[in-house]
């Protein structure tokens, strides 16, 4: 394999992930997570994870099985990895955010979506104390917390709750 990288050209290479990253789309995020500079949005991510919820809703109206966010997951570790503590706030946040706001279409695996959130959860406290930032967008950071934490879908706003103290009492 070590031959064939040293003897390949840097254009061949160049259009050879080209290819494969139009028709992987999740490569595309690890690579850029590793090499690039700047992250999605949050609404970005939000998006994916909407559409893998519409992708298992297509022929039933709820979701019956554990949808896969370990994508997301490895992206955000990859993010954190490189100390872009906030580019990985932004996948976690949307992980908990999507799930959060979805809660009204899971009909089963709930441990799944509870462990989801959960983690995600904690993933973003983690980068939140980690990010060096002042105290205007800490509090942006918890509002959003609290936005989830009192929206309709009861489900988990304890956890939400919990987290919002945590962030107060580290800081």
């Amino acid at each position: 394999m070590e031959t064939v990288l040293q003897n390949a050209s840097v254009d061949d290479l160049r259009a050879f992930l080209r290819d494969v990253f139009a028709e992987h789309p999740d490569f595309r995020d690890q690579f850029l997570a590793r090499f690039g500079d700047t992250g999605k949005s949050v609404e970005k991510y939000r998006g994916e994870i909407e559409q893998l919820f519409n992708r298992h809703t297509k022929h039933y109206p709820v979701v019956t099985d554990a949808i896969d966010f370990s994508h997301f997951f490895e992206l955000a570790e990859r993010y954190h990895e490189r100390e872009r503590y906030l580019d990985a706030a932004a996948v976690y946040r949307a992980l908990f955010e999507e799930i959060n706001d979805n809660e009204t279409r899971i009909d089963a695996a709930y441990d799944h979506y509870a462990k989801s959130v959960q983690s995600a959860l904690d993933g973003y406290l983690e980068c939140v104390f980690a990010a060096d930032i002042d105290e205007d967008e800490f509090r942006k950071y918890i509002g959003v917390l609290e936005d989830q934490a009192m929206s309709e879908l009861p489900a988990n706003t304890e956890r939400f709750y919990r987290a919002i103290d945590d962030l107060e009492e580290r800081r």
